[in-house]
């Protein structure tokens, strides 16, 4: 049986009584020593410059997270240039794939998430098929650029010519938490799509069980938690329960879909993100949105008329209030910035609409400090429903509601280790 060491300890565990899935635990990452209280929301760290954001918090001791999502056709071309033939090029090439900025990364610790959208080993028309030897080069790159935590890469599992199946997957898998294992005193998680069938899943956790892999890190694949998607994270969390145990593992939640059945029409959509602290994660990582391609032809006028805006510029103007929604922690809801209960200054929007890094770290600090808020409210009086129909998002959804609250209310647990 193969034995690896999660370097993460558990001091306690603060189960709340009136929910099944929300959980409080004191942490330490081995090295550097670092002790945390879980839940606890990693900002994203894509391409942020701290030195041109003046208003972060320089008080806050927060972790970043960088990420690349392989899926565009010179995404693949440049990533397999870099690991099978740059010489110098190659640390400088990955840094800019995953947004490290050297000022970020030397004063703050960090992880990577990589995923691949399709099988990288598939010999495919638009790239050259990678090997073990690319994957290596990866990991090393990986390893030594993540400073706190490591997430081994993953591949998207879906139908088609272009998947990977599960017996490879794990092998790929096992190969690369093995590598990264070598000469190693960090945390690696190893990755699961919530996404999948429930024999996958089975299989899967069955795998990491028999290899006591115990940090996993839940690949959203950005889709979102909420709607009929709960599903996917009920089956998921019910699973680990059994077959390996809540109490034994250390969740890591990442490529989130920001938003529950979003529309660029409206002017507010319920947050999705947020709501993965009540479902057994320690750490709430990155939003991601859904790839998509476009062909910049001369038909796209057509098709965004179609979609109801008077013109190509009406379009650019609404989406960038679309994309650039705003977090509101006493409601839950996204909101465009126009539109945000609170008064915004005038300056503050504009650095909001139009600087994409000042706004992806605004708004994991807001999430931040309602995540901070909740944990407090939960130690303070031992249970959440109070404060979660508080919520407006959550309140008028009593599906979402009873999926965070349970309907007959335990004991409050402290478990020590």
């Amino acid at each position: 049986m193969d034995e690896f060491d999660t370097h993460i300890n558990i001091d306690g565990i603060i189960q709340i009584k009136d929910s099944d899935y929300y959980h409080i635990r004191d942490i330490e990452i081995e090295h550097p020593k670092l002790k945390l209280s879980t839940p606890f929301k990693i900002l994203e760290g894509k391409n942020v410059n701290i030195n041109n954001l003046p208003s972060f918090n320089s008080n806050l001791s927060p972790i970043f997270e960088h990420y690349a999502y392989i899926a565009h056709p010179r995404s693949w071309k440049k990533l397999y240039f870099l690991l099978e033939e740059a010489d110098r090029e190659k640390v400088p090439g990955l840094n800019k794939m995953v947004g490290i900025n050297s000022n970020l990364w030397k004063k703050y610790p960090n992880t990577i998430s990589f995923v691949f959208s399709k099988n990288p080993f598939r010999d495919d028309l638009c790239i050259k098929p990678m090997n073990y030897d690319n994957i290596y080069s990866l990991l090393d790159y990986l390893h030594s650029s993540s400073k706190l935590i490591v997430l081994s890469p993953d591949i998207v599992l879906r139908g088609g010519k272009d998947t990977i199946d599960i017996d490879e997957y794990l092998n790929f898998v096992y190969n690369c938490i093995t590598y990264l294992s070598d000469k190693n005193n960090k945390p690696i998680f190893a990755p699961i799509q919530p996404r999948l069938s429930r024999k996958k899943l089975s299989n899967i956790l069955n795998f990491y069980k028999e290899k006591n892999i115990n940090n996993l890190w839940i690949n959203l694949c950005a889709t979102q938690i909420g709607g009929t998607y709960f599903t996917y994270i009920r089956t998921l969390i019910r699973l680990i329960e059994d077959i390996i145990g809540l109490d034994n593992v250390t969740l890591y939640y990442s490529h989130i879909k920001r938003e529950v059945d979003s529309n660029i029409f409206e002017n507010r959509a319920s947050a999705s993100d947020i709501l993965s602290q009540f479902f057994c994660a320690d750490f709430v990582g990155i939003n991601r949105e859904p790839f998509r391609m476009f062909n910049k032809d001369n038909k796209l006028e057509e098709r965004i008329i179609k979609k109801g805006f008077k013109s190509v510029e009406e379009f650019n103007f609404i989406n960038r209030l679309h994309k650039h929604r705003l977090f509101d922690p006493n409601s839950y809801y996204y909101y465009k910035v126009d539109y945000y209960p609170r008064k915004i200054d005038e300056n503050y929007k504009n650095n909001l609409l139009n600087n994409n890094e000042f706004y992806k770290l605004q708004n994991g600090m807001l999430l931040s400090q309602e995540i901070e808020n909740t944990k407090k409210y939960a130690l303070e009086k031992g249970t959440l429903k109070k404060y979660i129909n508080s919520k407006d998002a959550i309140n008028k959804n009593t599906e979402l509601f009873d999926n965070i609250i349970s309907p007959t209310p335990h004991k409050q647990t402290i478990l020590d280790f």
